[in-house]
């Protein structure tokens, strides 16, 4: 059923932004590339920074499962073009 709706891609982007768990780099990379709407995951160290087009209440609801993570209207990013949100993510959370 999911290999009926799933289809391959080969990273066309280069991400270095999960240093906890180097491989979740592989999963955003192939996210990013397919243009994904949604990632599924169960690794709790992925901290997400949630598009606009999302309810800006939905990083409250998950709070408890990805700490520290933001929505961009709290960052003062409303109608910011996408490239500028992925590099704010990229640096959001970084140590």
């Amino acid at each position: 059923m999911i290999r009926g709706a799933a289809r391959t891609v080969q990273p066309a982007v280069k991400l270095d932004v999960v240093k906890e768990d180097p491989d979740d780099n592989k999963i955003l990379k192939c996210a990013v590339t397919a243009g994904s709407e949604y990632i599924v995951t169960v690794c709790c160290s992925v901290k997400l920074l949630f598009d606009e087009m999302l309810a800006p209440s939905l990083a409250n609801r998950l709070a408890d499962l990805f700490q520290e993570s933001e929505h961009v209207r709290t960052l003062g990013m409303k109608q910011t073009p996408d490239p500028d949100v992925w590099h704010r993510a990229k640096t959001l959370h970084q140590r």
